[in-house]
């Protein structure tokens, strides 16, 4: 079974010779190849296939008129080949929708003129229409008008992809062509011409692009800085045209009506519906701002302070105040930072007299006689003033990037123990426990005892740019213990791309981030592991891997509205949002012990209506609380659909974190919800193709692969196409461990049939071994032909 990586959007459910080319039919036209391997698919079948002796006919009719060969021939008419079915009889099966070599042939042109080239090709070409591939050039000279080509005497109209005749200058000399047969029985090419053209088109796009940004630099001060929607709509026509090549041009460009409009797009000789869909941003809060950690039954809950004794240095982990008995030890705390007058989270681990030791360092710093407050007002939970504070300000911070998913994995599987680390699946709810009691959402404890002992994750392919990686975690025992990040480069070779040592006095969930650049072909693997020897336990979480796509617009501008429950409801978060965002509108359409439902019942009125630039969309207190879990991904989709249709740019808030009592809800809620974009719908896809096997005895089996551990998700059958008689020839068994075929079968797939996009149904999650076998159900001995294309991800949530 070979492997290869795909995503989501390289596949589209096709006939048979045309998915097993690799063309795809796009508003009536074949476009392709599509990078998926698959044009593979047809050699391996005439080379591994034993075709034997086959035997050539005029016509299907003259096929069946042959009652001669015996049961199993193979023969080739009408551009299929046939099996014979039984001896003495005019029965034929088809074996395969063509003809094995005979799909893609070489047209070599030898002469005729630049607009009439005459080729000749050693294999026929098919007059049907998109039956081959015919490879056709070297044209001599360029074109100066319409085009024919004359092919083993046969002269058609050489067209474009879309069937216009081709322009002048559209061929050049010694320039080759991918051509079909159309339905008009014309040559449609899919290459595109010249690309000189295209270079020199696209360098004076980017000349006066550049013209326009400079313009736009004078109008609105600085691209990196737009202005302001409201001081947009003051600007002049002219200004207005400039301003569109900032990073804000299609919400000025949508504000336009009629002339001003038209004038504005033709300036930048850009079209309607050129920008694509705003992906929301995410906004981790649950593992990020709250560090996983919710109000805890000793906090007397309202706002508690204590001001620091002396300044606090950057990266220290702990804090003197003055009075140190206002704190508890596993309480969430905020403090400003000195560096840039901004709040931070932590947990106190510990305390010592009147020093409250955290769980993450202190970021810039905290200057002396500055307070230090308790984040939660009581046990909703709600933060207080300052707790909001705190959330508006790492929030700002998260939105500085847009990123996209590209795997995120919540299952303990996705760790192996290494040097002696032993792993154990922690189903315990806990604010020290990155998972749920759920064992798919599970955390991990590791117990190491030497010096290297640990976990590292599997390794995860990247296909190249920036990325940020995080993962939650818990020194618990340790303060000897680190998590590190590292690639394998496409040569084989490792490199190291970040280390996150454990702080002096662990026992809380930290995060480790790490920001980096990996070349194509790179794979991704986190390695957690004690830095010294002695018995010690940590826990590890998911392992969320994004793929940087751009720096967000800047927020300080436009109009912002606060969607969401109670937390929004309060007025603090929109208070500091005021004074962090002075040029912008902030409208607060926040609602006390909203659920996600509630939130899709007053969309229209609350956010569509008003016609918002960005949305900071908040929910699910409410929904775990009241037991609402179940539909809040179903919901929230929904609300996330409208938002992005209408071009408003979303910052999406994970959910909080629960009580004593609701934290496992609230664990499950947030590590089994997806709702933001990404690459292959929430993962990275593999495919696998396989190919059948040439003899079986009747009753027998023979596994042709196994798709490896760490399957979550159902897997699904891209394309199949069974040769043979009798029903399940090709069966499909979910098991514990390789080859484990001992449970019900899953799917079976019947001989003489093709297959497009059918799931193989999965009823234990636990079982994450797929087995592919071949079995003969027919009574005598047969060849059980079979290729398919099967597509899966590995761990990760969905």
């Amino acid at each position: 079974m070979s492997i290869e990586g795909a995503r989501a959007v390289d596949k589209l459910p096709l006939p048979a010779v045309d998915y097993m080319f690799g063309y795809s039919n796009v508003g009536g036209q074949r476009i392709g190849p599509r990078p998926i391997g698959m044009p593979a698919v047809a050699q391996q079948l005439a080379s591994i296939m034993p075709l034997g002796a086959v035997k050539s006919y005029a016509s299907v009719a003259a096929m069946n008129a042959d009652v001669t060969p015996a049961a199993g021939t193979l023969a080739y008419a009408e551009g299929k080949t046939y099996r014979k079915t039984a001896s003495g009889s005019p029965g034929w099966d088809v074996f395969l929708d063509f003809i094995p070599g005979t799909q893609i042939v070489n047209a070599s042109i030898s002469g005729g003129t630049a607009n009439a080239p005459v080729a000749t090709s050693a294999s026929p070409v098919s007059a049907t229409p998109y039956k081959q591939i015919i490879i056709l050039g070297p044209f001599s000279g360029p074109n100066s008008g319409p085009m024919t080509v004359t092919i083993n005497s046969v002269t058609r109209a050489l067209v474009t992809n879309n069937g216009d005749p081709v322009p002048p200058n559209y061929v050049s000399a010694k320039m080759s062509a991918q051509v079909v047969i159309d339905a008009d029985g014309k040559l449609r090419m899919y290459s595109y011409g010249d690309a000189t053209a295209i270079q020199a088109a696209a360098e004076a796009a980017a000349s006066a692009a550049l013209t326009y940004k400079n313009a736009a630099e004078a109008a609105a001060g600085s691209v990196l800085n737009p202005v302001s929607y409201g001081v947009a709509q003051s600007l002049t026509t002219p200004q207005k045209q400039q301003a569109r090549v900032n990073i804000d041009a299609q919400k000025l460009i949508t504000s336009l009506t009629g002339a001003e409009k038209a004038a504005a797009l033709n300036a930048l000789g850009v079209y309607p519906g050129l920008f694509p869909p705003v992906s929301p941003i995410q906004v981790s809060m649950h593992f990020g701002t709250l560090c996983g950690t919710g109000f805890i039954p000793t906090d007397p809950g309202g706002v508690v302070a204590s001001n620091t004794t002396g300044s606090v240095a950057a990266a220290a982990y702990a804090i003197p105040v003055i009075d140190g008995t206002l704190f508890k030890a596993g309480q969430l705390i905020n403090y400003l930072s000195n560096a840039n007058n901004e709040y931070y989270s932590t947990v106190v681990r510990s305390i010592s007299g009147n020093t409250l030791n955290i769980s993450r360092p202190i970021v810039g710093g905290i200057a002396s006689n500055s307070p230090v407050r308790n984040f939660y007002t009581d046990t909703t939970p709600h933060p207080n003033e300052f707790g909001y504070y705190t959330l508006c300000d790492d929030a700002l911070r998260q939105i500085q990037f847009k990123s996209e998913l590209v795997y995120r994995s919540v299952d303990s599987r996705d760790w192996l123990g290494t040097g002696g680390g032993t792993l154990t699946t922690d189903t315990t709810p806990a604010y020290g426990n990155p998972g749920s009691s759920d064992a798919k959402m599970s955390g991990v404890n590791v117990a190491v005892a030497a010096s290297g002992a640990g976990a590292k994750s599997r390794a995860v392919d990247l296909d190249g740019g920036f990325y940020v990686t995080r993962i939650p975690f818990n020194a618990g025992t340790t303060t000897n213990m680190a998590v590190e990040l590292g690639l394998t480069l496409p040569n084989g070779a490792t490199s190291a791309v970040g280390y996150y040592g454990a702080g002096t006095t662990p026992g809380a969930i930290d995060e480790a981030e790490f920001y980096y650049r990996a070349p194509p072909g790179s794979r991704v693997w986190a390695f957690a592991h004690a830095t010294a020897a002695g018995s010690a336990n940590f826990w590890l979480g998911q392992i969320v891997h994004r793929k940087i796509k751009q720096r967000s617009v800047a927020p300080d501008r436009g109009t912002h509205i606060l969607f969401g429950d109670s937390w929004f409801a309060s007025g603090h978060f929109y208070n500091r949002l005021v004074a962090r965002l002075p040029n912008a509108t902030i409208i607060n359409k926040g609602g006390f012990g909203n659920t996600a439902a509630d939130l899709l019942a007053r969309i229209s009125t609350d956010v569509l209506n008003l016609k918002p630039d960005f949305v900071w969309l908040l929910c699910g207190t409410n929904d775990y609380n009241n037991g609402l879990s179940a539909a809040y991904q179903d919901t929230m989709n929904k609300i996330l659909t409208q938002l992005i249709a209408a071009g408003i740019q979303v910052f999406l808030f994970d959910p909080s974190v629960g009580t004593s009592i609701q934290l496992d809800p609230s664990r499950k809620l947030t590590l089994g919800t997806t709702l933001e974009d990404a690459v292959g719908g929430g993962g990275v896809r593999r495919t696998a193709l396989s190919i059948g096997v040439p003899s079986l005895a009747s009753g027998s089996s023979a596994i042709i692969g196994v798709l490896p551990g760490g399957i979550v998700r159902p897997a699904k059958i891209r394309f199949a196409r069974v040769s043979g008689t009798g029903t399940d020839l090709i069966r499909f068994y979910w098991g514990a461990t390789v080859n484990d075929t001992s449970g019900s079968i899953a799917l079976g797939l019947n001989g003489g049939s093709s297959y497009f996009d059918l799931e193989i149904p999965k009823a234990d999650r636990n079982n994450s071994y797929l087995t592919a076998i071949c079995y003969n159900s027919a009574g005598s001995a047969q060849a059980v032909g079979v290729a398919m294309e099967i597509e899966w991800y590995p761990s990760t949530t969905g």
